[in-house]
């Protein structure tokens, strides 16, 4: 069922070299448009340090993401970094480490409380409900989210995936809607390059 209202989520790469003016004026535009979620990971420089000290005087809900699929060391650095963290994602799938050994680190980490919800980017339809059966079948907490690239010209997504997280109630929370600024340019601009 679609959402009533759109959630806009502010991507934090780049997050990492806010200063006192920078910072004052993002969080004045996030009030001005009731912004509160922040999109991050441990892979963007300072983005969760900055991002952490941040949130605990704004009340922001941060998501971070874990590059491959061992997020043991990874998720204790980005709690040193975040007091709270909202959604904790797999950035992508790890090639080297099999997904099942990786959910059982997500299971053991949200069994201690260190991330409210799981969600998952980058991954493909068959992977997607292969982390699903994996997750329903031991008893871990169950992807709810997805983050992917769509936009009018990305959409290779709807054909495949969106069938797949529709059917397993997981939403999907879209980045680079406008293609990285492609789509905002002027059709003289895009004939130029």
């Amino acid at each position: 069922m679609p959402a009533d209202t759109l959630k806009l989520i502010l991507g934090g790469s780049h997050i990492h070299n806010w200063s006192g003016d920078d910072r004052d004026e993002y969080v004045r535009i996030m009030k001005k448009h009731e912004v509160v979620d922040v999109d991050t990971a441990a892979i963007y420089d300072r983005s969760e340090e900055v991002i952490g000290a941040l949130a605990d005087r704004e009340s922001l809900r941060v998501h971070t993401k874990t590059a491959g699929l061992i997020p043991g060391m990874l998720a204790k650095e980005s709690l040193g970094h975040l007091k709270h963290i909202d959604a904790y994602m797999f950035q992508s799938p790890d090639p080297e480490t099999p997904i099942a050994e990786g959910l059982e680190a997500i299971g053991q980490l949200f069994s201690e409380g260190a991330f409210q919800s799981f969600g998952l980017s980058n991954f493909s339809a068959e992977e997607v409900q292969e982390v699903y059966d994996i997750c329903k079948a031991k008893g871990y907490i169950l992807p709810t989210t997805y983050s992917g690239s769509y936009n009018a010209v990305t959409r290779g997504n709807e054909d495949d995936l969106f069938p797949t997280l529709r059917q397993l109630g997981i939403g999907f929370w879209a980045y680079s809607p406008i293609g990285a600024g492609f789509l905002t340019k002027r059709q003289e601009g895009v004939k130029n390059r």
